[in-house]
């Protein structure tokens, strides 16, 4: 029987936390449909599903790849599906939105060892707008990282490797999906449809573990924000790393803006990004045209 690894890679602020939560709870159900979505203990697979985030084992091994010899990394990938594939299903559902901003040329690897292994890979991601994803990516690692620059700075400064990397996952595996995550939230399903469509399930399948879930994790004012940048800036990422978890667990007093770009600052975020995303949005309606959705 055929062999099928299926990964979601994200990428990053999609609703991947959302996603994985419901994945990891509905592993049962999943199981029902001849789906694997395994657990880890003690840096290997097993078949309980116990971890939202079961793709992280396969990212530790892949991000040593500019460190390692080549053959090496192979050779530990083989082992590790190899197993996958004994733990007693024949379509195993693997899960890190890291996954979607390495170095894209793992997917090479990935893909190289699912050939010669005889295994059917299948990846699919979802995708935000540039002038949503920069200030939700900004605000994420002030709040996690220690950013010290101002929103403006940063947007000035970084030029982010999301839609390139989609491009390129694309290009690499034959059977990929990308999906536009503003566009895929509506609708009884919301983002749960996409998934369903790839792993060619009933999204009824998941809709009884994603009640009273958040597509999104909480997220805090432009106020709140700066004033965790200037703590990253004057006492350190400590500090704001537990400011954050005070600011999280409060209700605001006064609601202020989230963080976001005017029109001149989106128009300049696009412009950048124009090409990659002419291209992205051919392989939206691509994956929408496979998977039989209604046209948008």
């Amino acid at each position: 029987m055929l062999k099928k690894l299926f990964i979601h890679s994200g990428t990053p602020k999609t609703g991947s936390s959302f996603l994985q939560s419901v994945f990891n709870k509905s592993s049962k159900e999943l199981n029902e449909c001849g789906i694997l979505y395994p657990g880890v203990y003690k840096n290997t697979y097993q078949p309980s599903s116990n971890v939202d985030i079961n793709g992280q084992l396969l990212t530790r091994l892949l991000i040593y790849k500019t460190s390692k010899q080549l053959h090496d990394v192979k050779h530990k990938l083989i082992e590790m599906l190899t197993g996958l594939f004994s733990l007693g299903k024949n379509k195993v559902f693997l899960s890190d939105e890291t996954l979607g901003i390495v170095n894209p040329e793992i997917w090479n690897i990935i893909n190289d060892v699912c050939l010669s292994l005889n295994i059917h890979l299948v990846v699919f991601s979802y995708f935000r707008q540039p002038e949503k994803y920069y200030p939700s990516h900004w605000a994420q690692i002030v709040r996690n990282h220690g950013e010290v620059k101002s929103l403006i700075d940063f947007l000035t400064t970084t030029d982010l490797q999301v839609w390139r990397n989609i491009l390129i996952i694309n290009d690499v595996v034959d059977d990929s999906y990308s999906f536009s995550y503003e566009n895929e939230l509506v609708g009884e399903f919301g983002l749960l449809l996409s998934a369903a469509k790839v792993l060619d399930i009933s999204p009824k399948v998941f809709i009884v573990n994603s009640i009273n879930k958040r597509n999104v994790n909480p997220s805090l004012s432009l106020n709140a924000l700066t004033a965790i940048r200037l703590i990253n800036d004057e006492f350190g990422e400590k500090a704001g790393k537990e400011l954050n978890v005070q600011l999280t667990s409060l209700e605001a007093t006064n609601k202020k803006s989230k963080p976001a770009l005017d029109s001149a600052k989106q128009s300049f975020i696009r412009g950048k990004h124009c090409v990659e995303l002419e291209k992205y949005q051919k392989i939206y309606q691509s994956s929408r045209d496979k998977l039989n959705f209604i046209k948008i």
